[in-house]
C-alpha cells in the first residue's frame, strides 16, 4: 500500500519537474529567425529548424540531404509525428569535431521539418529531447527571439540598452556593432559546459585558424575582469595580422587595421553560467577615459 501511495506522489510531482526543466530551459534559450529558418542557441549548442514544401518520404530526404535511404533506421519514438534521425559527424580542427543530429519530422501538412542540433565535442542528448518537443508543438515563447533591428539586448536575462540601431546579428547570441567590437555568447546550466565551450572556442582560433586568417599571436595571458559584476580571469589574445589579404579583414577593418584582440570569459550570471568571446579590431573607436570598444563595456570592465 505504501509503495503505491509513493508511486501516486511521484506521478504527481512529474509533470511540475518537467515544467521546471522546461523553464530552466527556455530561460537560457535565444532565437533569431533569418530567411525562414529559425535558429537557437543554448548550453553552447547551435540548432535549426526548417519547415519545407517538400513531401516527407525516405526518397525525399536521401535526396535532399545526400543520406542513404537504407542509413535512415532510427526514429524518435517519443514523437507521435512520423520522423527519421540520423548523425554525421565533422571535424571543426582536429582533434575537435561537431556532432550533427539531424531530425526529420513529417509536419502536419505532410511535409517535412528538419531540426539539426550541432554540438562541438559533446553529444547533447537530454537537450534533444527536451527542446525538439517544444519546437514542433510551438512552444518557444517569442520572447526568446530577437528582432532583425534592434538596439537592446536581452543578455543572459538583462536588458542592455546599447543606444543604437547599427548592431547587427551575425548568428544566435553574435552581434557585430561596426568599429564598436564584437561579442558571441551562450548560456549554460552549469560552469563545466561553459568552460568545455570555450576552451574549444580559444582552441580553434589560437591552433587552427591562424595559419588560415593569415595571422600571429603576439599575446596571450590571463587578465582580471568585471563581466556582468563578477570578478573573474579572462584570457586576452592579441592576433597580428600579417598582410591585409587575411580573410579575417572581408567583414571588418581598413587599410590601418593591424590587429585583432580577443577576451575569453567564462563567468557565473544570474543563476546561470555564460561563455563568452569579444573582440575588437585595433582602429575601433574607443571612447576618451575608456579602454574598451562601446560594445564590450556594456558587458565587462578591465580591473
Amino acid at each position: 500500500m505504501d509503495q503505491l501511495k509513493y508511486l501516486f506522489i511521484l506521478l504527481a510531482l512529474l509533470p511540475a519537474t518537467l515544467w521546471a526543466q522546461d523553464n530552466d530551459l527556455l530561460n537560457r534559450l535565444q532565437a533569431i529567425t533569418e530567411n525562414g529558418i529559425d535558429y537557437y542557441n543554448v548550453d553552447g549548442v547551435t540548432i535549426t529548424c526548417q519547415v519545407t514544401n517538400i513531401p516527407f518520404s525516405k526518397e525525399n530526404i536521401s535526396k535532399g540531404l545526400s543520406v542513404k535511404e537504407s542509413d535512415l533506421k532510427k526514429s524518435d519514438l517519443t514523437i507521435p509525428a512520423a520522423n527519421f534521425m540520423f548523425e554525421r559527424i565533422d571535424t571543426l580542427c582536429s582533434p575537435i569535431v561537431q556532432y550533427n543530429t539531424n531530425y526529420i519530422f513529417e509536419n502536419e501538412k505532410g511535409y517535412m521539418t528538419h531540426i539539426i542540433y550541432m554540438s562541438p565535442n559533446k553529444r547533447c542528448t537530454e537537450l534533444q529531447q527536451m527542446l525538439t518537443p517544444l519546437i514542433l508543438e510551438k512552444k518557444i515563447p517569442e520572447t526568446a527571439f530577437n528582432k532583425r533591428f534592434f538596439d537592446t539586448l536581452n543578455f543572459a536575462g538583462r536588458k542592455v540598452e546599447l543606444g543604437t540601431y547599427f548592431c547587427r546579428w551575425t548568428g544566435v547570441n553574435s552581434v557585430q556593432w561596426p568599429y564598436h567590437g564584437q561579442m558571441d555568447w551562450s548560456v549554460h546550466k552549469d560552469s563545466l559546459d561553459a568552460a568545455q565551450c570555450i576552451d574549444i572556442q580559444y582552441y580553434i582560433t589560437v591552433h587552427c585558424r591562424t595559419k588560415e586568417l593569415n595571422t600571429q599571436i603576439v599575446s596571450d595571458q590571463q587578465v582580471d575582469v568585471l563581466f556582468e559584476g563578477v570578478p573573474v580571469k579572462a584570457c586576452k589574445v592579441v592576433h597580428q595580422l600579417k598582410d591585409e589579404s587575411t580573410e579575417l579583414l572581408k567583414d571588418a577593418g581598413d587599410g590601418n587595421t593591424r590587429s585583432l584582440t580577443i577576451y575569453y570569459v567564462v563567468a557565473p550570471v544570474r543563476g546561470n553560467y555564460v561563455s563568452c568571446v569579444m573582440s575588437f579590431w585595433n582602429n575601433d573607436f574607443i571612447e576618451e577615459q575608456s579602454v574598451l570598444p562601446s560594445l564590450l563595456e556594456k558587458v565587462m570592465q578591465l580591473k
